[in-house]
């Protein structure tokens, strides 16, 4: 129960009706952001603890796969909002049963055609070096030093961008 601070004086004088309502329940707590699913394709240089820290506060689910069949299956079936992908990692894994990040890449895009899906890419190689990649569809490039922060507000850019495409293009 709340308790009233006012004068005794005063509390004794006041009428019922002039006296301020205790709070009846607390206030309603703004709602929360919808938690988005953010995957990944393992080995990475980012699932570590702190990042995974870093994305859940800023309401991003960080999922992570084995292989590279198993993202797209994973696009393809649920709701997906981002792809994060280290381009360093995938490409030294590239074997007979493995296919290079320019490949995933072009696979996702083809996975999900109608969907605003984000692709990320993670890599501490130079631009030039990975074009091939990043023409293949890529909406975000960043260098593997940049910090957790600096990747979800590019995300954050890119996914307002293709969100608000499709309004642009029929104005």
């Amino acid at each position: 129960m709340a308790t009233i601070f006012l004068p005794a004086a005063i509390r004794e004088r006041a009428s019922l009706v002039d006296l301020p309502l205790p709070a009846e329940s607390a206030p309603e707590a703004p709602p929360r952001r919808q938690p988005r699913h953010l995957l990944t394709i393992e080995p990475s240089g980012f699932l570590t603890r702190e990042n995974a820290r870093v994305f859940r506060a800023a309401s991003y689910q960080l999922r992570a796969v084995r292989f590279w069949h198993q993202a797209i299956d994973w696009v393809q079936q649920s709701e997906v909002d981002a792809v994060l992908l280290d381009a360093d990692a995938i490409d030294a894994r590239v074997s007979p049963t493995n296919v290079s990040t320019r490949r995933i890449v072009e696979l996702l895009r083809r996975a999900t055609p109608g969907q605003a899906l984000t692709i990320a890419v993670v890599s501490a190689r130079d631009f030039m070096e990975i074009e091939d990649v990043l023409r293949a569809g890529v909406d975000v490039f960043v260098q593997a030093h940049v910090s957790s922060v600096c990747l979800i507000q590019r995300i954050e850019a890119a996914r307002a961008r293709l969100t608000h495409r499709p309004l642009a293009l029929t104005a």
